[in-house]
């Protein structure tokens, strides 16, 4: 369990370091760690709790909302640095 753990613990680190990224994705994770897309899939929804994916969205919509409490960009230039590419993203139910 200990590698599994290292091993979603890098798969966050790497989406930590490009969230901002748009072509942001379990290909490219996967690729970048080394592990298969199935594994990686099954395991960080089984350790996070949610899929890749959603983690991904949900990154993103909290980093949104940082920079809107801390930042004077616009709501539009949130969207367009965080690729969420319609304002409904902010109010869609995760």
């Amino acid at each position: 369990m200990d590698n599994n753990l290292q091993m979603i613990g890098r798969a966050v680190d790497y989406i930590e370091e490009h969230l901002t990224e748009e072509n942001l994705s379990l290909d490219r994770i996967t690729g970048e760690i080394g592990y298969s897309k199935y594994h990686l899939h099954r395991m960080f929804t089984f350790v996070v709790g949610i899929p890749i994916h959603r983690y991904i969205l949900r990154r993103r919509l909290t980093e949104a909302a940082r920079m809107l409490v801390f930042t004077a960009k616009t709501p539009d230039r949130y969207r367009t640095v965080l690729w969420l590419r319609h304002p409904a993203f902010f109010f869609k139910e995760l």
